[in-house]
């Protein structure tokens, strides 16, 4: 057959058509998602609002709220429904000392998935000093001690000169209280001034305040917080008790500092 009419019957023959594979349905516009706190800082157990938009339209669906955990890892707390406005709320209780969160969009036909940016929220309670061994302590005894008729908690009592220091590394604390009073089997007219400082592993002392009371005073709830601008993770707290000039020598002369305790981010 010649060239031209080899031609002409190829070009008679009707051509095929030929579908393409089509793109994979999570090319499209990938989902975003926000997050964002109602507080930052929140007192242990109290809890916090998470909430966030995802887009394109998520209407109905549902996203995942994660915490990090020691390991590293993520783990689901929550699966809120996305609302009809494409926005979700979901209230969590942080654990103590600093909880990450983020918020997972699983991907569906047509948009890829997502993770919001991290959120950090501290979470800051009252530890206990009642069982904690100090490092250093002078003319110390612990228990229960009357207070002007009233017993107050389990705690300390000092003598004249006496201190108490506990070591608080890593609990990153920032104020301590105690209610002080004169233990009721000091004699008449004792009077103490109750002292709390705040020192770091090289002695440099980190804030200090104190405050004067009488055996005829009521116990009175005393805090005191640390001057440093940022938390501390090494440092120590201490309790200290003069006895006022002119107090009638007596070895029953007690400053008692009950329900010792540390307010802490861990």
């Amino acid at each position: 057959m010649s060239l031209p009419r080899l031609a002409a019957a190829l070009l008679a023959v009707p051509l095929l058509a030929v579908s393409l594979p089509s793109a994979p349905a999570s090319a499209g516009a990938p989902y975003v998602v926000t997050l964002a706190s109602s507080s930052t800082t929140v007192t242990y157990g109290g809890k916090v609002l998470l909430r966030g938009a995802v887009s394109p339209t998520a209407a109905g669906q549902r996203v995942a709220v994660q915490r990090r955990v020691e390991s590293g890892a993520w783990t689901t707390i929550s699966r809120p429904l996305v609302g009809r406005d494409n926005r979700y709320a979901v209230a969590v209780t942080p654990a103590p000392g600093r909880t990450t969160f983020r918020v997972v969009k699983a991907a569906t036909r047509g948009h890829a998935g997502d993770v919001s940016p991290a959120v950090f929220v501290n979470a800051w309670r009252w530890r206990s000093l009642v069982g904690v061994a100090p490092v250093a302590s002078n003319d110390l005894r612990t228990g229960t001690f009357p207070q002007h008729g009233y017993t107050y908690g389990a705690g300390v009592s000092l003598g004249d000169g006496g201190y108490v220091e506990w070591r608080v590394r890593a609990w990153r604390c920032i104020r301590v209280r105690a209610t002080i009073g004169v233990a009721q089997t000091s004699p008449d007219l004792t009077r103490f001034i109750a002292g709390v400082s705040w020192k770091e592993d090289l002695g440099d002392d980190l804030g200090y305040a104190e405050h004067g009371l009488g055996v005829e005073d009521s116990p009175r709830l005393f805090q005191a917080e640390t001057r440093a601008s940022g938390i501390l993770a090494d440092d120590s707290v201490q309790l200290e008790a003069y006895e006022v000039d002119g107090n009638p020598p007596s070895s029953s002369a007690r400053l008692v500092f009950a329900a010792p305790a540390v307010y802490c981010n861990s």
